[in-house]
């Protein structure tokens, strides 16, 4: 399965000043200990499913579980490290994401995230507003703040006129009939709180993600 679109309030304040800079600092000294205050913050945030896994980067981060992909992860000999190589790996590749995801990206009732490649939503967005379908077809990557340190394979916030635009095209289309589209109906209200709160407050942003 191919890679999915999406588009999450995202907290670009907390991102600036906390994880980014923390990130920065590991890959400079690669010195973990401020990644693993933030895991630990992030493990109070979790949820059930992503506790264990974040338990096991503190582990692996921390020296008390081997991470070795050349060796299938299993320690060549009684006591080995990770190399630094494989730590920074594992760092761009899962601890990223899992800071990100916990911290920055709000736990809400209804979502901070909407799919914009593969949901019920999509077809409905695309057959009333030819610029939404432009937009997420490609017309819309490549065009805002990219991160450092994203989430998924790309990640961007994306510039303030551009969900200015979007706001203005969702109020534009018909509202779907909740009883006959109880799922697009969510995921369009959903969405466009998304965006609201992106312009309401510039601690916020409009994270457009492929993962």
């Amino acid at each position: 399965m191919g890679l999915d679109l999406y588009i999450s309030l995202f907290d670009v304040a907390k991102y600036r000043q906390l994880v980014e800079p923390t990130l920065r600092n590991y890959f400079g000294a690669g010195r973990p200990d401020e990644i693993l205050l933030l895991l630990q913050d992030a493990k109070l945030l979790s949820s059930n499913s992503e506790f264990c896994d974040i338990q096991s980067s503190i582990d692996i981060l921390n020296g008390t579980e081997f991470y070795g992909p050349a060796v299938n992860h299993i320690p060549p000999y009684s006591g080995a490290k990770a190399t630094r190589a494989d730590l920074d790996t594992y760092v761009r590749s899962t601890v990223v994401g899992q800071l990100l995801d916990c911290l920055c990206v709000p736990r809400i009732e209804g979502g901070s995230s909407q799919n914009m490649g593969r949901s019920d939503l999509v077809p409905y967005l695309y057959e009333h507003s030819p610029w939404i379908e432009h937009a997420f077809t490609g017309g819309i990557l490549d065009t805002g703040i990219r991160l450092d340190f994203p989430l998924g394979e790309h990640a961007e916030i994306v510039a303030t006129e551009k969900v200015e635009t979007f706001l203005s095209e969702l109020n534009s289309i018909p509202k779907p009939d909740s009883k006959s589209m109880p799922t697009v109906a969510k995921q369009l209200s959903n969405l466009r709180q998304i965006l609201v709160t992106t312009l309401r407050d510039s601690r916020w942003g409009a994270l457009l993600y492929l993962r």
